[in-house]
Order: structure tokens, then sequence, then C-alpha cells
């Protein structure tokens, strides 16, 4: 994983972390196991974040993103399998598959948070939009949502 935030003035800031992992397992108890160099995985996220947009106090962050996603791999199943047909001898076999991740997600999040209440309370608004390439379409998913609360 690799971070950085950089502050571009006294209420703008920007941040980017970026992850790249690798999976690899050979414990022969296990019924999954990892074959070759094993399971490569990917994450990153970018935010901007404005402070005082609308009021002292408030913010508001913007973020693109893409959750974990597998970029390749191999796995295969461990199981007791028939190794020789002509004495009918029992054993451990691994049957192998290749792990291509599905197309990219990508996601866009919108928060913004402002105290209420002298300060004694806050409230926050947040939009979130996924797109998920399937196939000739994308899957685009909406939330909304806000929060509310009080400090006594």
């Amino acid at each position: 994983t690799l971070s950085a935030t950089l502050r571009l003035g006294p209420r703008l800031s920007l941040a980017a972390s970026g992850t790249m992992g690798r999976t690899r397992s050979n414990d022969a108890e296990q019924g999954f196991l990892t074959q070759g160099n094993g399971v490569i995985t990917s994450a990153f996220a970018l935010s901007a974040t404005q402070q005082g947009v609308l009021t002292r106090g408030d913010a508001m962050r913007l973020t693109l993103s893409q959750p974990l996603h597998v970029e390749r791999g191999r796995l295969a199943y461990r199981d007791v399998q028939v190794l020789d047909r002509d004495s009918g001898e029992l054993g451990l076999a691994d049957q192998g598959f290749d792990v291509n991740g599905d197309p990219r997600t990508v996601a866009a999040e919108l928060l913004y948070a402002t105290p209420i209440v002298d300060g004694q309370g806050e409230l926050g608004l947040f939009g979130r939009m996924e797109v998920q390439p399937r196939g000739d379409m994308d899957l685009e998913q909406y939330s909304f949502g806000g929060r509310l609360s009080f400090r006594f």
C-alpha cells in the first residue's frame, strides 16, 4: 500500500492511496490453494476535500475509487479422487482453474458534513455511484443518505 496527502491551501487537500496484493497458499490441509504466482489483487482511492464550502466548519469530499479487484491468478480445488482407475486407488488431487477478475468496478462518492446547533450536532449527507461493466452494458448502482447526530 502506498498513500500520499497533499495540502493545496488552508482549506483544500488531495489524497491518494493504492494497494497491490499477492495471495499465496499451499497448505495441504486446505480445500482451496493457489498455484503459480498466486492471486494478484488491487485497489485505489483518490479524493479531494474542501473545508468551509458553505459555512465555517463544514466540509465536502469527492472520492473516486476502485474497490478490491482480482487482477489475475490461479486457484486449485483439492479433494479426494480416484487416482488410478485400474486399481481404484484414492488420493488427493488438485483441479486448477484461472481466476481473472470481473471487469473493474469504479465508484464515485460525494460526502458533505456541517456542524449544527452551535456545534452540538452534525448533519451529514452522501451520494454514491458504482459502475460495473457487464458485457455490452454497465450495471449502475446509486445510493443516497444522510446522518443527523447530537452530542449530549
